[in-house]
């Protein structure tokens, strides 16, 4: 369960630049046992819109970015562990006043990995867990005619959860896999619309709370002269798929 890539030292290097209306770097490194990687993006400058069509809300498309992870692993044994941490920030104009969103989130995972020394020992294990949240921040600017910054806002924060093990053995010349996998899912929806007089006036709130589930099943034999023979075998399930939402207008 070796990171790709690790390795002492520098790995990697991109750097690049367009004028003053482009520019982007990514880099990574670390040791065998530490991998941190990084990237940023920056573009601002092309209009959409231009000359004697362009009004007073069409401004240049514009792009900034930036993510980092980190990844950590260890021996015991074994017993191989690995955790791994990443955050994300994305900003868009879609080249009106106002026509803006915001992507972030962070993510962490956790694996460990145990395989017996002997290849005909009974089997070993795979558990593994990660949770994700994350938000997207939007707003949707009106026409020409229209002076307030936005006739839309939105914001949607979401949380993931999910744990999953695999347990994988051998019955002379087969292997075999047995695995399951858990997730879980909160998401809301926060609204802000209808325009008056400058003012957004209603809005609205959702919530949904999903949840899956997989079961699965696969025995590999390997055949002298027939090549492989694999038999997998799925079963999943989703649910709690449900919403709610209400309006309400400010007094």
């Amino acid at each position: 369960m070796q990171e790709r890539g690790a390795r002492d030292g520098l790995g990697a290097l991109d750097v690049s630049a367009r004028r003053s209306q482009h520019h982007r770097g990514a880099v990574s490194g670390g040791t065998q046992s530490l991998l941190i990687t990084a990237a940023s993006e920056a573009t601002d400058g092309y209009t959409p819109v231009r000359g004697k069509a362009a009004g007073a809300v069409d401004v240049p498309l514009s792009l900034h970015d930036a993510t980092i992870s980190a990844r950590l692993q260890h021996s015991f044994g074994d017993v191989q562990a690995a955790a791994r941490v990443g955050t994300f920030e994305e900003k868009r104009n879609a080249g009106l006043k106002g026509a803006a969103s915001t992507a972030k989130g962070s993510s962490g995972t956790i694996t460990i990995a145990h395989r017996p020394a002997r290849a005909s020992a009974a089997g070993g294990c795979r558990p593994g867990a990660a949770q994700r949240p994350g938000q997207h921040l939007g707003r949707r600017g009106g026409g020409p005619g229209d002076h307030h910054p936005g006739q839309q806002r939105v914001s949607t924060p979401a949380n993931g959860y999910g744990v999953n093990a695999a347990l994988q053995g051998h019955l002379g010349a087969a292997t075999w896999e047995f695995g399951a996998d858990q997730r879980w899912a909160k998401g809301t929806d926060h609204e802000q619309f209808r325009a008056v007089n400058g003012a957004l006036t209603m809005g609205r709130d959702a919530a949904a709370r999903p949840r899956s589930a997989d079961l699965s099943g696969e025995r590999l034999r390997r055949l002298a002269l027939a090549g492989d023979r694999r038999v997998r075998i799925d079963r999943w399930t989703e649910s709690h798929a449900s919403a709610t939402s209400s309006y309400w207008r400010p007094a």
